[in-house]
């Protein structure tokens, strides 16, 4: 549908479907434009979708506010079959059980939190001498101190 306006549900279904191709793992892939986390996403009626979530729409209905997970683990997945509704805590124990939350976890541990706060305290070291010593930067050496990191 290159160069033609994408107006109904209808059409975004043949545009997601059209700019897909089927890999080895079984999966329909979107082929172009994804964001830094490998989803697709797609420009329709002035607003991004993500390509899983229009794909849904397009072949089962509007979603509401549940969330469309991929069964297959795929971000880049639009096939329909491979998808499921559900809420945000759902989504988080997909995360868990798949062992993708290791970029989710806390920056620091509980110990390290005070041990942060309290060396900062006395006044005698900066932000950037702690973010050397616990080998991260500065911006999350300012969110420890802010809580921000709790």
């Amino acid at each position: 549908m290159k160069g033609k306006r994408i107006g109904t549900l209808e059409d975004l279904g043949r545009h997601v479907v059209s700019c897909s191709a089927r890999a080895e793992n079984g999966c329909l892939e979107w082929q172009n434009t994804r964001n830094t986390f490998g989803y697709g996403v797609v420009r329709w009626l002035g607003r991004n979708y993500l390509t899983h979530r229009a794909s849904w729409m397009a072949h089962r209905g509007d979603p509401g506010d549940l969330y469309v997970l991929h069964r297959c683990d795929n971000p880049a997945c639009i096939d329909p079959d491979h998808l499921f509704l559900g809420t945000k805590q759902d989504n988080v124990d997909d995360m868990i059980s798949k062992g993708r939350q290791q970029r989710y976890q806390r920056l620091f541990s509980p110990d390290q939190l005070v041990a942060i706060r309290a060396e900062y305290a006395f006044g005698e070291v900066s932000q950037r001498t702690l973010a050397t010593k616990y080998l991260t930067c500065q911006a999350n050496i300012w969110r420890a101190l802010t809580r921000y990191a709790t």
